[in-house]
């Protein structure tokens, strides 16, 4: 219901905004805490667990709540969501090469349809978070250079032709990273000011 509410066409009224200021206070606080728990999802047998998809499934309402302006900047300074998502990236990157699991290679992860499935997307929306706290917040984007995440959000990247999301999705404003980007992938298209993912 809050997804739907968040995506519809009609944008969030004046009263709509402290309602879902509250909720993405508890969402971020909730997934902060409790995100490690999709690591479960690693094991050999991954368990049909409630938890964990319960977290994915936060992941997709802060993905999606990251898209509206008006949360949006509540968001950014959310104390430790973007350290806590960089670091999420990071264990499930090195959990994905370490041993073949539901990380290993995978594209995206939701938390819909079984568990064999769930690793559909999970990384994607990770980055996409991160993208998403970035846009126009130069300490969000200094944090992610610290916390070396841009070589790791480009590792797990696929470059290519058809998904040049790397070239076009910059630090916008932020001229100390805005040529990372292209002198790490040698990109041939010009950098522009994008939209978020």
């Amino acid at each position: 219901l809050m997804i739907a509410k968040i995506t519809s066409d009609e944008p969030l009224t004046k009263d709509d905004i402290p309602v879902f200021l509250r909720h993405a206070e508890l969402i971020a606080s909730t997934f902060v805490d409790q995100c490690k728990t999709v690591l479960k999802l690693a094991s050999e047998e991954p368990p049909d667990d409630e938890e964990a998809l319960a977290t994915i499934r936060l992941l997709d309402v802060l993905c999606e709540m990251t898209v509206n302006t008006e949360l949006l900047g509540y968001l950014q300074v959310f104390p430790g969501l973007l350290e806590r998502v960089i670091d999420l990236l990071r264990v499930i990157h090195v959990a994905g090469k370490e041993t073949t699991n539901i990380f290993s290679n995978c594209g995206c992860v939701r938390a819909e349809g079984d568990i064999s499935n769930v690793a559909n997307g999970f990384k994607s929306h990770l980055i996409r978070l991160i993208g998403n706290l970035c846009y126009k917040n130069k300490d969000n984007q200094d944090k992610v250079n610290e916390l070396d995440g841009i070589p790791l959000i480009l590792d797990n990247c696929n470059i290519s032709d058809s998904n040049p999301y790397v070239c076009t999705h910059h630090p916008d404003g932020n001229t100390e990273h805005a040529h990372l980007p292209r002198r790490l992938l040698e990109c041939p298209v010009s950098l522009t000011a994008n939209p978020q993912m």
